[in-house]
C-alpha cells in the first residue's frame, strides 16, 4: 500500500482517535469536554477567531493546501528545486514528503488532549467558551510515539519514520513562537515586522536550531497557516496598509456573520498573508 491508501486509512480513523483522547485526557464530568468527546470536529470547540473550521476539518484542509497552495508558493519563491532536494530523502525506504504528509495529518493531534479555557473569556455560550491549546504542538509529538505509533508500525513504518513524522508535527507552530517572542517589539504582527531585523535574526536562530529540519518548518507553518481560514486577501497585499484596508473585507465580514463565524475571524483572514510572507523570509534563508 502507497501513502495515499495509508492515509485513506489513517483519515477514516482519526474521529474515533480523537475521541478516545479526548476521553482519556479531558474530564469527561465537564459538559463541554463530554461534548467535544462526541462532535470532536464541532468548530466552537476549536477556536473560531483563528480557525474556520473544527479539528478535523482543519487537518484535511492542511493536507488539501500542501498539495496545492504550498506547491504554488514553492513555484512562485523559485523554491522548487530546494523543495524536490529536500523532500526527495529517503529514510528507511520512504520519501520525506510522504512521511510530512502523515505528520500533516497527526499535527493537531495534541489539540485532543491539552486544550484548557483561556484566560480572555470573549463567548456568551458557556456549553463553548473560549479555549486555548498551548503546547499541543509538543503533545502531538509525544502522542505520535504513545497512542499512534502501533497503528504506524502495523501498516509497515519503522521507529525512524515515526520519529521524523513526530519531529515533523511538533515543528509546525515554530514560526509563530518567533511571532510570539517578539511581536510586541513595536510592529506588531505586521508586514514592517517580517521585514525586521527581529525576525530575520530569529529565523535564521531557527535555522540554526532545526537544521535538519528547516524546509519542513516552513512548509509546516505555511500549510498550517493556509488552512486556518477558506477567505483570502487577493491579490495578495504589499504593504500593512493595503491589508487593512482591502476592498474585499466589508463582503468578507458579512460572509463570516453569514456562517456564523465571530467577527474577529476578520483577524485570522489578514494575518494569513503576513504569516506567508514570513515562510517566504523563512525559506529564503535555507
Amino acid at each position: 500500500m502507497g501513502t495515499e491508501t495509508h492515509l485513506s486509512i489513517l483519515r477514516s480513523e482519526f474521529p474515533a482517535l480523537a475521541s478516545a483522547l479526548i476521553r482519556e485526557f479531558l474530564p469527561q464530568d465537564i459538559a463541554y469536554n463530554a461534548d467535544f468527546a462526541l462532535h470532536p470536529d464541532e468548530p466552537r470547540h476549536h477556536k473560531p477567531q483563528w480557525h474556520q473550521w473544527g479539528i478535523l476539518t482543519h487537518t484535511d484542509r492542511f493536507l488539501h493546501a500542501f498539495d496545492t497552495e504550498v506547491q504554488a508558493y514553492m513555484q512562485l519563491w523559485n523554491q522548487t528545486k530546494q523543495y524536490d532536494n529536500w523532500m526527495a530523502v529517503h529514510i528507511d525506504g520512504k520519501r520525506k514528503e510522504d512521511l510530512l504528509r502523515i505528520g500533516i495529518l497527526y499535527h493537531d493531534l495534541g489539540k485532543f488532549t491539552s486544550r484548557h479555557l483561556s484566560k480572555y473569556q470573549h463567548s456568551t455560550d458557556p456549553a463553548y467558551p473560549d479555549f486555548s491549546f498551548g503546547g499541543h504542538e509538543a503533545a502531538s509529538e509525544t502522542l505520535i510515539h504513545s497512542h499512534a505509533a502501533a497503528r504506524l508500525h502495523a501498516l509497515g513504518y519503522t521507529d525512524a519514520h515515526i520519529q521524523y513524522i513526530g519531529r515533523a508535527a511538533a515543528l509546525h507552530y515554530e514560526i509563530a513562537k518567533v511571532r510570539d517572542r517578539i511581536k510586541y517589539s513595536g510592529e506588531g504582527y505586521s508586514f514592517r515586522f517580517i521585514g525586521s531585523d527581529d525576525f530575520t535574526r530569529e529565523a535564521k536562530l531557527l535555522h540554526l536550531e532545526y537544521a535538519d529540519y528547516a524546509m519542513e518548518v516552513g512548509l509546516m507553518y505555511l500549510g498550517d497557516s493556509l488552512a486556518k481560514t477558506g477567505f483570502r486577501l487577493d491579490p495578495m497585499p504589499k504593504d500593512d496598509t493595503s491589508r487593512l484596508l482591502h476592498p474585499a473585507l466589508p463582503d468578507i465580514r458579512l460572509s463570516l456573520e453569514r456562517a456564523g463565524l465571530p467577527a474577529q475571524h476578520i483577524d485570522c483572514v489578514t494575518h494569513v498573508p503576513v504569516s506567508i510572507e514570513a515562510v517566504r523570509v523563512f525559506l529564503s534563508l535555507l
